[in-house]
C-alpha cells in the first residue's frame, strides 16, 4: 500500500468509469445484435423446447409437457 488516499480515489474513480463506459458500449452493441438477429427465441417455441426449432430433432420423444396426468 504506497501513496496516499488521492491515489486510491483516483484508481476508484478510473475504475468506475471503465465499468460505465463498457457497460453502455455492451449495451448498446447486443441492442444492435438484436435488431439485425433477435437473440431470443418465439415464446412458443420456448414452451414446446427448443430441440426441434434449433437441432431438428426432438430431444425426447417420450417426454411430452401436453399429456394430461392419469391418462
Amino acid at each position: 500500500l504506497y501513496g496516499d488516499t488521492s491515489q486510491f480515489i483516483a484508481q476508484c474513480i478510473g475504475t468506475l468509469t471503465n465499468v460505465v463506459v463498457i457497460g453502455l458500449l455492451g449495451y448498446v452493441v447486443f441492442k444492435i445484435i438484436n435488431v439485425v438477429t433477435p437473440m431470443r427465441s418465439k415464446p412458443e417455441e420456448e414452451t414446446e423446447g427448443l430441440d426441434l426449432p434449433e437441432i431438428g430433432v426432438v430431444g425426447y420423444p417420450e417426454f411430452s409437457l401436453n399429456h394430461q396426468a392419469g391418462r
